[in-house]
């Protein structure tokens, strides 16, 4: 059936085995699509055959055949159907003595119910439905080649017969009435002729010599290429055959054994036959030619594919729809094409790659159909090279075509999401490794995977802009260069199979892959470009912990990514990476439970180092944003109890707010806020009140506390001391223990307190003061009042509570004042009588007399009570005096002072605009002034010393001393 086959593109079949009424076929033509075929005889009779599909025969039911047309004349389907083959063929109807002659060429308008009929010579119009012959159109020369132009939905349809030097163009209506006649004289032969464009703008003309393009609207020729043997190193016989068809801006012409195909595409390609060819047609992505009337070779673009050998003498060769009909006269055969999505599955099955996509692209597939196919075998062809072993190379190509992850991944299961923990099955001895066991192909798949994240990462970012299709310039075809099926699909021409592109690798993102990320881009919705992310991110950890790359894998976790949360978490914590699964979950946010684990983690670590840094060691990471401060103080509180130390060196160093630190430690027990406190204004220099009356109310707080833990620890009665008040003596109250009875960390506590009053001039100390305590605090209460300047109070707590009188002593010695109300305080808290007489002498020129009259006993001698009474009298009368004598200065100084403003009222001057100086007799204006030697008059500031002094007047001695 087929000598020297690459790949079987077509199957043959015999339709008949001989003619209809056993006349000889001289003539075939079919409709477009690809139903019915007309075949002309020797005799002038036409005969109609109803097609079935070679893929699935089926005979044609009764109701078919009769809504078929039909002649008058139409003879016994029945008995006419016998010589087809195997019911592939039905005769519907034949009507004999058509054309008077053999009928030579025949072509169908069936859009248009037309019939064009070429027979001896002469061209006929028939009615097709009826066989009706309409128009013979007589002409002194027979044409040379015919075409007709019938569009659907159209009111008219063309015909063009090509004659010697011109070419006839005829417009018929749908009654097949003649609408227009035109005429075109060429300077060629017209040897064959073919509409172009969908809207039959112009014609091809073959010569055998040229082919050449006629613009029917304006009669303009224009020659496209010249058969020569200098532009196409042709051999032209004495009778070159010479032929022209079009499809959908594409044009082939041949001339003897060369062929020309240009299209938008491509342009100009020549092919060449090894022999003569006696026909050509283009039948989907094939041209095929009719060799030394015999046989068909088949081929796509310059690669020969198919030969089939029918018999000798083959007169027609046509195509209609996907199927060739060719016939010797007395048979009559069909060569179904195999249909492209088989035959390209056939040849990636053979690994024939390169012939698969010609096929394609040089099929009328939809752009989008072909784009599919091409990317089908581009993959397959990938995968052949991978199961060679070239992993980089399979790699860089599934990366151009951005294939799905799953159909890369599927060589390594391990890094699918159903992978099973468990350790893989030992590999049988002698039995070859799988690509997950080889590392060149394991690091083949880390490129590809963080490659295909790079590209999804951009796609997520801002959808890629197609590219703008390229070349704008006009088609020798009639059309613009961008609409052709070959051309720009996404910015650059459809990637083939050809060498630089899937047969090449390359180390950068070739302009394949440009094209399939800017489809990709368009195609791909976010939710779906999120879950190939979460495929690939999923495979690169599993991929990373299975080769122990804990580098690569820090650097995948640490950022955001889109790993599948619950298969990481399982599969990190079976790994024990929890460093890398903390990181995991603050990337995805998951702060709470990442917390949470930690929190577990350091409740069953044994080593107190390892507790709670990592904890810690978070929560730092998460200041940085404020939506989740409020995790921190909740894990916090926690770290407080666990390890308070700790989390006191977290506070001190964290760059939280400090008012936020200060309302959270608040809650916690207040030794926590002291620490931090102190922390703030010894070592950060805090001087805000706020922050130092905290501290003295968080102190006394702690006092409090420990001194009711020291009170319950006490079993039996403390008994009342002098140290109460005198309302907790009345009421058994007991007394503030003395420091000494105190514990030591009691001590500490008041110690602490106190040294920080003591100290510290940022807080008010009448708010310190309001926050003590009634009872105890006596020295803190000693350091306040003494502040705010409260000593009746100071000598109060000292002698009344304290009973220090030495100190007592000391403080209105240091003051020098308040000495009437020491003695006071003294003689009220019952001090001894000699006490309180040695203050009396010592201070005797201090008080008052009737502080001493108060102060001296009943029981003193009479001669010592005169005596103090004498001395204070002294003192007084002595006080007396000398109060005299200032008060006399006083009135001299105040006479004095009267005087002088006296003297200056009235020795005052005004100065006006107008005013001039006395002295050089110039306006003063805005100049320096000075009063002239004391006299009420001004003068210029430098006339002052220049001029000499006026002669004293009575009585300007006396002013000029006041003045002075």
């Amino acid at each position: 059936m087929a000598a020297s086959v690459t790949f079987r593109a077509f199957d043959r079949t015999t339709l008949l085995d001989s003619g209809p009424k056993n006349a000889p076929i001289t003539a075939l033509c079919g409709t477009a699509d690809g139903t019915r075929l007309y075949l002309g005889t020797a005799q002038g009779d036409v005969a109609l055959y109803h097609l079935q599909p070679g893929s699935s025969p089926r005979r044609t039911s009764s109701s078919t055949i009769e809504s078929m047309p039909k002649s008058p004349s139409v003879a016994s389907v029945a008995s006419a159907a016998s010589s087809a083959k195997g019911d592939r063929c039905v005769l519907v109807s034949h009507t004999p003595g058509v054309a008077k002659r053999a009928i030579d060429d025949l072509a169908l308008a069936d859009n248009h119910d037309a019939m064009l009929l070429l027979s001896d010579s002469t061209p006929h119009i028939f009615r097709l439905s009826t066989l009706e012959q309409v128009h013979v159109l007589a002409d002194a020369r027979a044409p040379m080649s015919f075409d007709v132009f019938s569009a659907p939905d159209t009111p008219t349809f063309l015909v063009a017969l090509g004659y010697p030097k011109r070419v006839l163009l005829l417009e018929l209506d749908e009654q097949l009435a003649i609408v227009e006649r035109k005429e075109y004289p060429l300077p060629i032969n017209a040897r064959s002729i073919c509409f172009l464009t969908e809207e039959a703008q112009s014609l091809a003309i073959a010569s055998s010599k040229e082919i050449s393009i006629l613009t029917l609207a304006t009669g303009e020729l224009v020659s496209v290429l010249v058969w020569s043997p200098t532009s196409f190193s042709l051999m032209l016989s004495s009778t070159p055959q010479t032929k022209v068809f079009a499809r959908a801006h594409e044009l082939v012409a041949f001339s003897n054994a060369n062929v020309l195909r240009m299209d938008d595409a491509t342009g100009r390609v020549r092919m060449d036959w090894t022999t003569v060819l006696d026909d050509l047609v283009r039948c989907g992505p094939y041209l095929v030619g009719l060799v030394g009337q015999r046989s068909v070779q088949i081929k796509v673009g310059q690669k020969l594919v198919q030969t089939i050998d029918l018999a000798p003498s083959v007169t027609s060769l046509i195509c209609v729809d996907r199927a060739l009909f060719a016939t010797n006269g007395t048979k009559l055969w069909q060569l179904d094409m195999i249909p492209i999505e088989a035959l390209v599955d056939r040849l990636i099955a053979d690994a024939q790659f390169e012939p698969a996509v010609a096929i394609v692209e040089a099929s009328d597939l939809a752009v989008e159909e072909k784009i599919a196919h091409v990317r089908s075998v581009q993959l397959a062809y990938a995968h052949r090279v991978f199961a060679k072993g070239k992993f980089e190379d399979a790699m860089a190509v599934f990366r151009d075509l951005c294939a799905p992850p799953d159909a890369v991944l599927q060589y390594f299961p391990f890094t699918l999401a159903t992978a099973s923990s468990s350790p893989p099955l030992p590999r049988r001895p002698g039995a070859a490794k799988t690509p997950a066991e080889i590392p060149e192909a394991r690091r083949a798949l880390a490129r590809f995977l963080t490659e295909r994240r790079s590209i999804l990462n951009r796609l997520r970012a801002a959808a890629a802009s197609g590219g703008a299709t390229g070349g704008g310039a006009q088609s020798v075809l009639g059309g613009a260069a961008g609409g052709s099926l070959l051309g720009s699909v996404v910015g650059g021409r459809m990637p083939t199979a050809g060498p630089g592109s899937i047969l090449a690798s390359t180390s950068s993102l070739s302009s394949v892959a440009r094209d399939y990320v800017a489809r990709m881009s368009n195609e791909l919705t976010p939710d779906e470009v999120d879950k190939q992310s979460v495929v690939v991110d999923t495979a690169l950890l599993r991929l990373y912990l299975h080769d122990r790359s804990d580098s690569m894998l820090g650097s995948l976790l640490r950022v955001r990514n889109y790993c599948d949360v619950e298969s990481t978490v399982a599969i990190l914590t079976e790994y024990h990476k929890y460093s890398e699964l903390i990181d995991f979950m603050f990337a995805k946010g998951l702060h709470e439970r990442a917390l949470d684990f930690l929190m577990q983690q350091a409740s069953s670590a044994t080593d107190a180092a390892d507790r709670c840094g990592p904890l810690i060691a978070y929560l730092t990471k998460l200041e940085a944003q404020p939506d989740h401060h409020a995790l921190i103080w909740r894990y916090l509180g926690w770290v407080f109890q666990a390890d308070a130390a700790l989390a006191l060196d977290y506070v001190k160093q964290t760059r939280l707010d400090s008012g936020e630190i200060i309302t959270f430690l608040t809650s916690l027990a207040p030794v926590h806020l002291i620490d931090y406190l102190e922390f703030m204004i010894v070592e950060q220099k805090h001087q805000a009140p706020y922050i130092h009356e905290q501290y003295i109310r968080n102190l006394v707080e702690m006092i409090e506390e420990a001194r009711a833990d020291h009170d319950e620890d006490t079993s039996e009665v403390v008994p009342v001391r002098n140290g109460g008040t005198d309302q907790d003596v009345a009421a058994g109250t007991p007394a503030p223990a003395s420091p000494s009875e105190e514990s030591a960390a009691l001590a500490g506590l008041h110690a602490r307190l106190l040294r920080f009053l003591r100290e510290s001039q940022a807080y008010g100390a009448a708010t310190a003061l309001a926050m003590l305590p009634q009872n105890g605090y006596h020295e803190e209460k000693l350091v306040l009042c003494e502040r705010l300047g409260q000593y009746d109070r100071v000598l109060d707590l000292l002698v009344g509570t304290l009973h220090d009188v030495q100190r007592a002593q000391a403080v209105v010695e240091r003051v020098n004042a308040f000495h009437d109300d020491l003695v006071r305080h003294c003689v009220a808290a019952g001090t001894p009588t000699t006490a309180v007489l040695a203050m009396l002498d010592k201070y005797l020129d201090h008080l008052d007399m009737a502080v001493i009259l108060f102060a001296i006993p009943d029981d003193l001698p009479a001669a010592r009570v005169a005596d103090l009474i004498a001395r204070a009298a002294a003192r007084l009368a002595a006080q007396a005096h000398s109060t005299a004598v200032v008060k006399d200065l006083a009135r001299r100084e105040h006479h004095l002072a009267l005087v002088r403003v006296e003297a200056m009222r009235a020795g005052s001057v005004a100065v006006g605009e107008r005013s001039l100086c006395p002295a050089c007799g110039k306006k003063i204006g805005n100049s320096a002034c000075s009063t002239w030697w004391n006299r009420p008059v001004v003068v210029h500031f430098g006339c002052r010393t220049t001029v000499a002094p006026p002669t004293p007047t009575p009585g300007g001695g006396a002013m000029r001393a006041l003045s002075r």
